[in-house]
């Protein structure tokens, strides 16, 4: 199954790339978590995505398909500090270097 999203930021060097839950909540999808594992669901009800708990945060059983993300990429400008520090939750500056 492809799952397109919108309105991210898609860094292909990054070691890992964080899934927010919040913008699957504003879209009217939903996330059920417990046990250690996760489950996401679309604004249908839909399972869209599963994962399991790993060193505090969830696994997701996803693959980033590559040309998907460079036909929705727009942004040709290099992200600011803030981008990064907004994108990866808050990190703090000596977190993001």
């Amino acid at each position: 199954m492809i799952i397109v999203l919108y309105d991210v930021l898609y860094v292909p060097s990054a070691p890992n790339n964080l899934f927010s839950i919040s913008r699957l909540d504003e879209t009217g999808g939903q996330a059920s978590m417990g046990d250690g594992n996760v489950q996401l669901y679309d604004k249908n009800n839909k399972l869209i995505l599963v994962g399991q708990h790993l060193d505090r945060m969830y696994l997701l059983d996803t693959t980033v398909i590559k040309s998907v993300a460079e036909q929705t990429q727009q942004r040709t400008e290099c992200p600011s500090w803030m981008d990064w520090h907004l994108h990866f939750g808050h990190v703090g500056i000596t977190g993001l270097k």
